[in-house]
């Protein structure tokens, strides 16, 4: 009888190991690569599927967008923007404003006060003690009325009072007056 040979399995012997440079690259192209190439196409399929999913949420994005800009261009909107950044420019301007500037508020009130109630304030100017204002009055007496009163205080100098007809059809006579607030005599009759 013939000696039979064990069958055994070397798992650390190859049963095919190439020598040459090519015949590894051939080697490692169609058994290695393959499924590298496999894999690539797999992550290429992966990301071309996913950019329709993109494209129709950012499509959907778009319209949602250009809806809004079409709310947002309501007039009433718009207006609101308006308001609220002068809104804005305002409370940045009174911040601005530092401790060392006066405050006249006390004389403004007091130039406010002392109008009559028969004639229309139509322009009010103030700044570095000077008023300049302008008035619509029902008849020369009322203006006169005024001059007099602005003239007897002494908080107030160098008076100017200019009268003018506008060319409407009321009966209102047009008249401005401007002078100066003196600063002392002012805190003294107010004190």
């Amino acid at each position: 009888m013939a000696k039979k040979t064990p069958n055994s399995i070397n798992l650390l012997e190859p049963v095919y190991a190439p020598d040459d440079i090519w015949d590894r690259l051939y080697y490692w192209i169609f058994n290695v690569g393959k499924y590298i190439l496999v894999m690539v196409e797999f992550l290429v399929l992966v990301v071309f599927a996913s950019r329709f999913m993109i494209d129709r949420r950012n499509n959907d994005l778009s319209e949602e967008i250009n809806n809004r800009i079409d709310t947002l261009g309501n007039d009433f909107f718009k207006n609101a923007e308006i308001r609220y950044s002068n809104l804005h420019l305002l409370l940045e301007d009174l911040a601005s404003n530092n401790e060392s500037q006066p405050l006249n508020s006390k004389q403004v009130s007091s130039v406010l006060d002392g109008l009559p109630s028969n004639i229309k304030l139509q322009n009010f100017n103030f700044g570095e003690n000077q008023v300049s204002m302008n008035f619509t009055a029902p008849s020369f007496e009322s203006i006169r009325d005024y001059e007099q009163k602005i003239q007897s205080n002494p908080a107030y100098s160098d008076i100017s009072v200019r009268i003018s007809k506008s060319g409407e059809v009321s009966d209102d006579i047009d008249f401005s007056v401007s002078f100066k607030i003196n600063s002392e005599s002012f805190d003294q009759l107010g004190s």
